[in-house]
């Protein structure tokens, strides 16, 4: 048996035992609840993980803030699918000036297509291509952004797109079109570079936001956290497949929440957070696992019950980007959450040696594409 078949085996199975378990019973004993106060990587995982707690924020409480937004600046990365198209559908459909940047041409104008349909109410939304596992990709995006935007404030900048982890074939590891390990790259570095030339644009707003699309896999990630040479990058001794790749991405973005923080200080206008959107229903879900059309058949009703939707997933993000008063109020620069607005302390970000390191390393990496 192939191991491909043999993991959407797994797969299926382990679906259909949790989708028993999400039952009603198990999350009224608190089942789940009980589980977080072992492993905080579990806080608002799903549905189940958050039963029995109060919404720190609601889709209600987004659209009833709307006249706040209308008429900013937003940049929403990997914007054509999943949870970056329901950022982006949000914010257009509250009248925000929306960019979103997609990988493909034909899927951005898709997303477009579908925003159009679904809210009459869009007028300004904008396509623009951009690949982040590519340096030089990022460098002419950023620029021509700069021009398009001809110096007017970015208000919002959601650093969302992103690639999973999927399983495959054993064989060497997969690198981007400039020597870097390809998750890495796309999730983490092609983000660093683009902030090196929208920060001016971001400072200029009143309160500028930038959010990370981080995730629960940071906890989960290789024995030296985050790599801070290339040695390291490629030096894991593991196969591409390993999802720890995917967890170090992730942690690196929270190390770089934290890092720009301190720089910027709290004494400026601009607040840069990081979330977990939790486990979503999104493209990139099955794109991990990749199971047969057959199993996605048999496990999909599974999957949708113990899965939050993308509008569910977008909202502790959303908040992280348009909820001005609050963040002010409560300070809330570097942080990272979990749905729905639980702030949760991944104990490796806290390194700040490490964000550092991070930080240099990063810098050299994208040093002939700034």
């Amino acid at each position: 048996m192939k191991y491909s078949s043999i993991i959407s085996i797994t797969f299926a199975l382990a679906s259909i035992i949790i989708g028993i378990f999400l039952s009603r019973i198990p999350k009224k004993l608190g089942f789940y609840r009980w589980v977080t106060t072992l492993d905080p990587s579990a806080i608002g995982l799903t549905p189940a993980h958050h039963y029995g707690i109060p919404w720190g924020y609601t889709l209600e409480e987004y659209y009833d803030n709307c006249s706040a937004i209308k008429g900013q600046n937003a940049l929403v990365t990997g914007g054509n699918s999943g949870i970056g198209f329901a950022i982006a559908n949000a914010l257009a459909t509250c009248g925000v000036h929306v960019t979103i940047a997609c990988r493909n041409a034909e899927r951005c104008t898709a997303a477009v297509k579908k925003m159009k349909e679904n809210a009459a109410t869009i007028v300004s939304i904008t396509t623009m291509v951009v690949d982040t596992s590519s340096l030089s990709s990022v460098r002419e995006f950023s620029k021509d952004f700069l021009v398009k935007n001809d110096g007017r404030s970015l208000d919002m900048l959601f650093l969302n797109a992103g690639r999973g982890q999927p399983y495959g074939e054993m064989g060497p590891l997969i690198l981007s079109e400039d020597g870097i390990e390809i998750t890495f790259a796309t999730n983490y570095l092609g983000h660093h570079l683009m902030w090196k030339y929208l920060e001016p644009l971001v400072l200029k707003s009143i309160t500028g936001r930038v959010v990370l699309t981080s995730s629960s896999a940071s906890f989960k990630t290789f024995p030296n956290k985050v790599a801070t040479s290339m040695e390291e990058l490629h030096g894991q001794g593991s196969p591409p497949t390993d999802l720890r790749y995917y967890s170090q991405s992730k942690l690196a973005q929270i190390l770089w929440t934290k890092k720009v923080s301190r720089e910027l200080a709290n004494d400026t206008n601009m607040y840069v957070n990081a979330a977990h959107p939790g486990f979503c229903y999104t493209p990139l879900l099955y794109s991990t696992f990749k199971p047969s059309p057959f199993i996605v058949t048999l496990v999909d009703d599974f999957v949708k019950d113990m899965t939050w939707t993308s509008e569910e997933g977008a909202l502790t993000l959303l908040y992280l980007g348009v909820e001005t008063t609050k963040l002010k109020e409560g300070e809330i620069r570097g942080k990272y959450f979990h749905p729905q607005t639980q702030e949760v302390v991944n104990p490796l970000s806290l390194d700040e040696k490490l964000q550092d390191k991070l930080w240099k390393f990063s810098n050299d990496l994208v040093a002939n594409f700034v």
